[in-house]
């Protein structure tokens, strides 16, 4: 399985992320978060292709390729870092094969507005995107009356109204 997260709201992202990992590894046993910043694509590709132990789904979180990937970050100096090498590093298709059948791959990106549409082009059928858009208007008080549904509470309208013109 594989989903791409984006941002622009990291709270959003971060919530994405969480829910994703809850519902395939509550315990957390079974997930790895690698920093694109500071690993290979070989050890990205190897994390996303070993299947978890007994035959358990494993998650893996690979946080801001896809930002590394579409800025080009550095020049090439033959380093397999996507950090150091550039957008010709990333085969998307082939880390998208690489995919063991039973893992969940989430690629996170909260500096992100939208998946970039070469990763698009070369992401498998079925592939879930979740953008991390704020909710505005009537959703933006809805969404914070489930906020405070969930912490046990409760919010009204009016309310929720005013505190988020506050904020803005």
């Amino acid at each position: 399985m594989l989903t791409l997260v984006t941002g622009p709201d990291a709270y959003l992202a971060r919530a994405a992320v969480t829910r994703i990992r809850q519902q395939h590894d509550p315990d957390g046993l079974n997930t790895s978060t690698l920093d694109a910043r500071s690993v290979s694509i070989s050890e990205i590709t190897g994390a996303v292709g070993t299947p978890g132990f007994f035959g358990a789904s494993r998650v893996v979180v690979i946080a801001d390729l896809m930002t590394l990937a579409s800025k080009g970050a550095g020049a090439d100096d033959g380093a397999d870092s996507p950090a150091t090498s550039g957008k010709a590093a990333v085969d998307w298709g082939a880390l998208f094969g690489a995919i063991q059948p039973s893992n969940v791959a989430v690629f996170v990106d909260r500096e992100l507005s939208s998946v970039p549409a070469a990763i698009k082009r070369a992401a498998p059928a079925g592939v879930e995107i979740v953008t991390g858009d704020p909710p505005r208007g009537a959703a933006l008080i809805a969404w914070m009356k489930e906020r405070a549904k969930e912490a046990g509470s409760s919010i009204a309208d009016m309310d929720a109204r005013v505190l988020a013109e506050m904020l803005a």
